[in-house]
């Protein structure tokens, strides 16, 4: 993702470079799965299918996203939505199409484009790694989501760089600014 944000030729090099790092990264993560105290977590729903599991997954991302910004009612753990008969609530099934929508919204804003791919792409590969194979044992959980983060916020940094560049209307810089001090208080009184 940092080669494709940084415009670098798709190379033999370019992916010979990235060997080291792969097998350290499988190494740490397999030592990981082995060693892991929460294996064999047991409530996770065995009535899960695959698309259902798809759905939880996109759910968990769009409830990350919410506490981006809204980090209100945070849990060290949450449970996993229940089925009604064969159906999780329909809320659920509308993540995917939420989280399409999110995307499309940011490159509408004139974020560019790149920016946006980078960090989406950043949040959705670094969070799909906490999924644990699309829940084998895990739902989601806020610590999994701090490194995530880091794609997201580059994104709202490019929007707020954006917003700050506007002549018109005259003072829009101010209530950026005035975003800005908000969320800092909020985030300084819930910290």
């Amino acid at each position: 993702l940092c080669d494709y944000f940084r415009s670098r030729k798709l190379t033999w090099r370019l992916f010979l470079e990235k060997i080291p790092f792969g097998v350290i990264s499988l190494v740490f993560g397999l030592l990981t799965l082995k060693f892991r105290a929460d294996q064999g977590y047991t409530d996770v729903p065995l009535d899960y299918n695959l698309l259902d599991r798809f759905i939880v997954v996109c759910s968990a991302f769009t409830a990350y996203l919410g506490k981006l910004l809204f980090p209100f009612r945070l849990s060290y753990s949450y449970s996993f939505p229940e089925k009604s008969g064969n159906f999780l609530a329909f809320y659920y099934y509308m993540t995917p199409f939420f989280l399409a929508f999110i995307v499309w919204l940011f490159l509408k804003l004139k974020v560019p484009k790149k920016t946006v791919f980078f960090g989406f792409l950043f949040f959705f590969f670094t969070a799909i790694l906490s999924q644990a194979v699309l829940l084998l044992d895990n739902y989601q959980s806020n610590r999994y989501a701090y490194l995530p983060y880091i794609g997201l916020f580059f994104v709202l940094a490019a929007l707020f760089e954006q917003g700050m560049a506007l002549k018109k209307p005259a003072g829009l810089k101010y209530v950026w600014y005035g975003l800005l001090g908000a969320f800092l208080i909020l985030f300084s009184i819930l910290t």
